[in-house]
């Protein structure tokens, strides 16, 4: 557990590193190295709402290829409940489409960090035997990073031979695979903003409302607030609240009796040529 750090020369305000999911935990009270009944309810959530983000990706998947395939003229024409489709507006239906699923997915991807960053921080703090248990109950919950052994532990007095190469590898694959498939899908997406704007077919006004639209929900969805465990920097206010309940003189007094016991344990830090007497005089005067 991490402590809480004082700035200097602030000495009412306690600072330190939370991540989202002690932050989670720190809300509700739940224990760090147990597993409760309640953590198996957040879990049954975690499984419908990771489903439906797996279900949306596929769906954003799907529209994707509908886009490229349009891009490059593939499609001549199309079906839809008896009316035909004229290849013209293939462009449109496709970006219009990937950018509602890309939101989707967005939106739960969202829901799904945020229950994952619950058990992220319970694996985080637990022992080695502690994070056996909560891989082996709670399965989907983590990725595949934290099944490395290395991530995990071992029992006490047994070493295992390790190789950080074929770990740093595969991360290194991962990111790759990550960084060229955001990438691909931007540019895909300008392409059929492109397209959809150089489609003559269409009304040019029709065509500009539908690229704004699209880039408004893309944005949407990108500007969602996912949550991963890392640390921020929070501040701790207690004290600072407690004074600020204060008024007049009871308030000017409470700062009095702060400020000499803050000298006392050598927290305030006085110029070399203050008098003791001065001293004195201006913790009355502090405010």
């Amino acid at each position: 557990m991490a402590r809480w750090k004082r700035r200097r020369g602030a000495y009412l305000v306690k600072y330190r590193s939370i991540t989202d999911g002690e932050l989670l935990h720190l809300l509700t009270g739940d224990a760090a190295n147990v597993i409760t009944d309640f953590d198996r309810t957040i879990y049954t959530s975690l499984l419908r709402v990771k489903s439906t983000t797996q279900k949306s990706l596929l769906w954003v998947v799907g529209f994707t290829a509908l886009g490229t395939l349009s891009h490059f003229n593939v499609l001549k024409g199309a079906n839809a409940a008896g009316l035909e489709l004229a290849p013209a507006i293939f462009s449109h239906v496709a970006l219009v489409a990937a950018s509602l699923a890309g939101a989707w997915f967005c939106f739960n991807y969202t829901k799904q960090t945020f229950l994952q960053v619950w058990f992220a921080w319970k694996l985080k703090v637990g022992t080695s035997a502690f994070k056996a248990r909560c891989l082996l109950t709670f399965p989907e919950a983590y990725w595949h990073f934290a099944y490395l052994p290395g991530a995990i532990g071992y029992p006490p007095f047994y070493m295992a031979r390790q190789s950080l190469w074929p770990q740093l590898m595969y991360l290194l694959l991962v990111i790759v695979a990550l960084a060229i498939g955001g990438v691909g899908s931007l540019t895909l997406w300008v392409v059929l903003a492109r397209d959809a704007l150089a489609n003559s077919q269409i009304n040019h006004t029709v065509s500009i409302l539908t690229v704004a639209f699209c880039a408004a929900v893309t944005l949407l969805g990108w500007l969602s607030p996912f949550r991963y465990d890392f640390p921020r920097r929070y501040s701790h206010m207690g004290l600072v609240r407690l004074l600020g309940m204060r008024e007049g003189e009871r308030n000017a007094a409470a700062h009095r009796r702060l400020i000499r016991i803050a000298d006392r344990v050598g927290l305030v830090e006085w110029p070399p040529n203050q008098t003791a007497e001065r001293r004195k005089k201006q913790s009355f005067r502090f405010r």
